[in-house]
């Protein structure tokens, strides 16, 4: 039996699958200047030969790939068209009262384009 391939990282860069192809992905988030919870984020994909990241600890501050870590009510975001987002991480930074965020990106067919960037956050 195979699991999900869970990256956990400091690191806001990491190769890794998605979609069945691996990239070089990489978020920069913006966080909400008073609580500091995650509220909007940047995500670039590029296709790669490079080896897939490492996994470091769980209690790192990122966790791409694998499934979401949803605190509150869970969500599958959809664009408009009806295809689902793309989990891309969780923002592990305890914003609030033990806070998250799960980051989902809408990916075009044709060459990995990103085409939208869905943030959920919530916390305890």
């Amino acid at each position: 039996m195979k699991f999900g391939c869970a990256i956990y990282s400091n690191s806001p860069t990491v190769v890794m699958f998605l979609n069945g192809t691996k990239y070089k992905v990489e978020v920069d988030v913006t966080y909400d200047d008073y609580c500091a919870m995650p509220v909007d984020a940047v995500v670039k994909i590029e296709r790669t030969d490079e080896a897939l990241s490492l996994s470091g600890k769980h209690n790192d501050y990122y966790k791409f790939g694998g499934y979401p870590i949803f605190i509150q009510t869970p969500c599958e975001p959809i664009g408009e068209n009806g295809k689902p987002y793309t989990y891309i991480c969780t923002i592990q930074n305890n914003w609030g009262d033990m806070g998250n965020a799960n980051i989902f990106a809408l990916i075009s067919d044709c060459g990995g384009k990103i085409e939208d960037v869905y943030v959920e956050a919530s916390c305890s």
